[in-house]
């Protein structure tokens, strides 16, 4: 390189390294916020930053269903009554009107789903007391069913859940109660288009792979969903959704392939147009852009065993549970929260 060469390239240096930063966002700041000897799916955080979890009725579990974390550790927060009457709870979420939501899937192992008594409990944060219990219609459900996941429309007065274990997308009225398969079991992309999950150490087979994990656009006019085994990710208008009157078929035309050739997720959420997920298969974070419909892979030291419930809060934060799914539980290690921070 002669004297001239060297004067150029030393003056595009910075303009270069600007472009690489701007191609290759900063990684969002990984925080371990707490681990915990027992199972948890969910986690929810108010606009006050309270943080709660929830614990599936599946193995070991501890005397409560639904906590909030103080100091890092899981308490109970629910009267001893209405602690009680809970028997799995699959997920939580608070809404928008800052109002905890617990799905209460009701099933044990060996029950039927439809004699399960699947609800949905509605938690007023300001007296940490039940305010409304929503049954979920048994005969939405079949013996198969598991329900996975959901969203809570406040302008739609409306809750989406997914079943995982048969397929189909619920809805229920939450003014009065009603419900409606507004996907059936039928539609194609609420169903797992593979029979397993392939993990460096070997295929791990769901037993509910279907529709699992749903999250709504951030001006609510959408709804995102995907299968456990599944690579790609769908919307759906929630305005469709929520009109009754509609047919399984009808809606079933206004879904929409939002993203391809994507890493199976149990859960997701948005933020700033970017869908965050787990990638299983990897054991990493995914960062899908809905505009310009490209994947990033969050590379961290840690490897992330089936991250699994994901969460928005009031400053923008994320936060997402590791359930190890994809480990037998003799070998699992304690359960993680993780929260991350985007730059911007």
């Amino acid at each position: 390189m002669n004297r001239r060469q060297f004067l150029i390239a030393s003056a595009l240096a910075p303009c270069l390294r600007e472009v690489r930063a701007a191609r290759a966002p900063a990684l969002p700041r990984l925080e371990l916020i707490t681990t915990s000897d027992y199972q948890w799916t969910g986690v929810a955080v108010s606009k006050a930053d309270r943080v709660f979890v929830s614990f599936p009725t599946i193995s070991e579990f501890p005397s409560y269903h639904v906590a909030e974390l103080k100091g890092g550790v899981p308490v109970r927060f629910l009267d001893r009554e209405a602690n009680s009457s809970f028997r799995s709870v699959t997920g939580i979420v608070v809404d928008s009107e800052d109002r905890l939501w617990a799905l209460d899937s009701g099933r044990l192992e060996g029950m039927s789903a439809r004699k399960a008594g699947a609800r949905l409990v509605c938690i007023d944060l300001r007296r940490n007391q039940v305010k409304s219990v929503h049954p979920i219609p048994p005969s939405l459900l079949v013996d198969a069913s598991d329900l996975s996941d959901f969203r809570i429309d406040t302008a739609r007065h409306c809750a989406y859940i997914s079943d995982a274990g048969a397929g189909g997308l619920l809805v229920i009225d939450l003014k009065t109660d009603r419900g409606w398969l507004a996907l059936d079991r039928r539609t194609p992309e609420t169903r797992a288009n593979a029979r397993f999950v392939a993990m460096p150490a070997g295929n791990v087979v769901p037993a509910s792979p279907h529709i699992d994990g749903v999250t709504l656009s951030e001006d609510g006019r959408s709804l995102y969903f995907t299968p456990l085994i599944e690579t790609r990710i769908f919307s759906i208008p929630t305005q469709c959704l929520a009109d009754d009157r509609l047919t399984s078929e009808q809606r079933r035309r206004e879904i929409r392939t939002i993203a391809d050739n994507i890493h199976p997720s149990a859960g997701m959420v948005v933020r700033k147009g970017v869908i965050y997920m787990g990638d299983l298969q990897n054991s990493k974070l995914l960062a899908y852009s809905v505009a310009s419909r490209r994947a990033r892979t969050l590379e961290y030291p840690t490897r992330f065993h089936w991250a699994d419930d994901f969460a928005l809060d009031a400053r923008g934060r994320i936060w997402f549970t590791e359930s190890q799914n994809d480990i037998p539980v003799s070998r699992r290690r304690p359960y993680r929260l993780f929260r991350l921070t985007p730059v911007s």
